[in-house]
């Protein structure tokens, strides 16, 4: 499927799907077209690629969290223990402001 219509599905912008395809979390295809410009296709896999991507965003992991997430192993259980860690130490700063 074209971009428009995964922009349509994911509620993404342009801008952050090419963001995370520079960043090779998603891979679509791409074919060149004649006039030499990148026409990504994507697949069902790659929309539910970018929906838990937006998805994780939007709970504040970054981009580099991401990737560890996604190969997984000792990559991922770093990411989610220094996630969690900010997360505790925001909770903590916000008590101790209120």
């Amino acid at each position: 499927m074209k971009m428009k219509e995964v922009l349509e599905r994911t509620g993404l912008t342009d801008r952050a799907v090419r963001l995370y395809i520079a960043n090779e979390l998603v891979n679509p295809e791409c074919p060149r077209g004649y006039t030499g410009r990148n026409n990504f296709e994507f697949s069902e896999g790659d929309i539910q690629v970018l929906q838990k991507i937006a998805l994780l965003r939007k709970a504040d992991f970054s981009i580099e969290q991401i990737k560890s997430l996604q190969t997984g192993g000792t990559e991922a259980r770093k990411a989610l223990s220094e996630y969690l860690e900010e997360k505790r130490e925001e909770y903590r700063r916000d008590g101790l402001i209120l």
